[in-house]
Parts: C-alpha cells; structure tokens; sequence
C-alpha cells in the first residue's frame, strides 16, 4: 500500500466540492463529490483499491490510500 499525499492548508467547504485523482486524462483513480465517495466513476483496476481519508478532507487533507 502506498499514500498519495494531497493537502490544502485553507480547509475547505464541502458544499459543491468535486475532487479526482486520475492516472490519465481518461482513467478515474477516486472521485470524491457532492459529500461522497464515487465508487462507480473508478476504473475497475482502481475499483475497492483507492480510498480517501474522508474524515480527514474537512481537514483540507485530500491524500489517497492506493492499496495493491
């Protein structure tokens, strides 16, 4: 397992927030919008793999589990 690290030190709102890790243009990693996880927007390689620390992105702490 490795941790992508990704953090902003201004927290922000969660209201209307979207944020994607992609491998590619084309390869959805983790997509995190509107206060959830979106399973379903992965790549099936990615799919149960990548997780965010969602209690931590109130925090303004956006980093990804990527487990192998």
């Amino acid at each position: 397992s490795v941790v992508l690290p990704c953090s902003v030190d201004t927290p922000l709102p969660l209201e209307d927030l979207e944020v994607q890790w992609k491998r590619d243009p084309e390869t959805v990693v983790h997509l995190f919008q509107d206060g959830e996880s979106r399973p379903e927007a992965q790549h099936q390689d990615y799919y149960d793999r990548a997780h965010f620390f969602t209690e931590e992105i109130q925090h303004g702490n956006f980093s990804l589990l990527l487990n192998n």
